[in-house]
């Protein structure tokens, strides 16, 4: 599907472009069914959407 991170790689690339165009550090969290229920909650409480396609 495009517009997929479909690797680690990738995935870094995105970090690196955005904290490049941002100017900042950023943290990208990819949902993952594995992940603590409260964790995902403190993390979804947390989250900023900076761009949606």
């Amino acid at each position: 599907m495009p517009g997929r991170i479909r690797s680690l790689i990738g995935l870094g690339g995105l970090m690196n472009d955005l904290a490049e165009a941002l100017g900042n550090k950023v943290d990208v969290i990819a949902e993952d069914p594995r992940i603590d229920d409260d964790f995902k909650q403190e993390v979804l409480r947390d989250r900023i959407l900076v761009y949606e396609a």
